[in-house]
């Protein structure tokens, strides 16, 4: 067996020791690596959730070795793109009546009990800043690893364009 065969050999069996393990994935795929695919496929086959970012960009030009990939970046392309729906009024408004539908399919609400969910849910997307702090807990693990607050330590620019409702 030629040497590149057994290093693929050996990366194959470490891929799948990775799905085997993972409870759901986060792939960077750069749309060419087998590896990577294969791993997407075998998450998949086993019913496991899996997210692949499809980042072309990441390879050299000269397709030999990796570019770094900077997860605070991804991090900040995933919230710009939710923010920029966030900002969006028919957005906005479509998310709230789908909160206030899946709380009538609970329970009937009377039209007051509507009126007050609209004005939470309204006000609940508009906190960006708490948006952004939920998200980068949940996105960097914080709660599973505290220390990763200090070392993905980002914080959310303020906005203001849209402004939440008083009242109800």
């Amino acid at each position: 067996m030629k040497a590149r065969s057994r290093k693929r050999a050996g990366l194959l069996v470490v891929d799948q020791a990775m799905v085997d393990d993972a409870a759901y994935g986060l792939m960077l795929w750069d749309g060419e690596s087998k590896g990577t695919l294969n791993s997407v496929i075998n998450m998949v086959r086993q019913d496991k959730p899996v997210v692949v970012y499809l980042a072309p960009n990441i390879v050299d030009p000269d397709k030999t070795t990796f570019g770094i990939f900077n997860c605070e970046q991804l991090f900040r392309d995933v919230w710009d793109g939710y923010f920029a729906d966030a900002m969006d009024e028919k957005w906005i408004a479509a998310r709230v009546e789908q909160a206030v539908e899946s709380a009538k399919a609970k329970r009937p609400r009377s039209e007051s009990e509507r009126t007050g969910l609209r004005v939470y849910m309204r006000n609940y997307i508009l906190d960006h800043t708490a948006r952004f702090e939920e998200s980068r807990r949940h996105f960097f693990m914080i709660d599973l690893y505290p220390e990763n607050a200090a070392r993905f330590n980002l914080v959310a620019t303020p906005a203001t364009a849209l402004a939440p409702v008083n009242g109800a």
